[in-house]
């Protein structure tokens, strides 16, 4: 009977510690876009930075986020990281670097969420894209194309090499 008692009591707490290792925590369940000043995000590759005009689509993108236990094995992985600097209305700054399966703040490393983590990243390459769709239309390149002939066309290639 002593055994049986042992044994259950045993499993509770096993269940218990597992149970309180694999719940996470949203560390920025509670972040508005209203306490953030202004924010930027570095892509690495292709080590560019973009500043963020849409705070609330930032803020409510890292409400989502979930980390787990503390993991800097981040170190040992290839790939692109994303790294949002947030600088908030008190003053103080923070880095988070998306960089799945891991979430990096203030250079402290966690295990995450993958959806979330990954929403992050994916959120920060349409930002790369949008900035550079938008480059690629505001300085063309021009060329003018004269024959023999009288007519004279005149036509824009964008950066993506499209003619237009």
């Amino acid at each position: 009977m002593k055994k049986l008692i042992a044994w259950i009591l045993a499993t509770i707490c096993t269940f218990s510690l597992t149970g309180c290792s694999a719940s996470g925590t949203k560390p920025y369940d509670n972040l508005t876009a209203t306490e953030i000043s202004s924010a930027t995000v570095r892509l690495i590759p292709p080590d560019r930075t973009i500043q963020i005009e849409d705070l609330n689509k930032l803020a409510d993108l890292l409400q989502d986020v979930i980390i787990y236990n503390q993991d800097n094995s981040y170190t040992e992985y290839e790939g692109q990281g994303v790294i949002f600097t947030l600088t908030m209305t008190d003053g103080t700054q923070t880095e988070i670097m998306a960089y799945s399966p891991f979430l990096v703040i203030d250079g402290v490393g966690y295990q995450t969420e993958y959806a979330p983590c990954q929403e992050l990243n994916q959120y920060a390459n349409n930002l790369l894209q949008d900035v550079d769709a938008a480059a690629s239309w505001e300085s063309p390149s021009t060329s003018t194309v004269t024959s023999d002939e009288t007519a004279c066309y005149s036509f824009y290639i964008n950066t993506k090499g499209d003619l237009t």
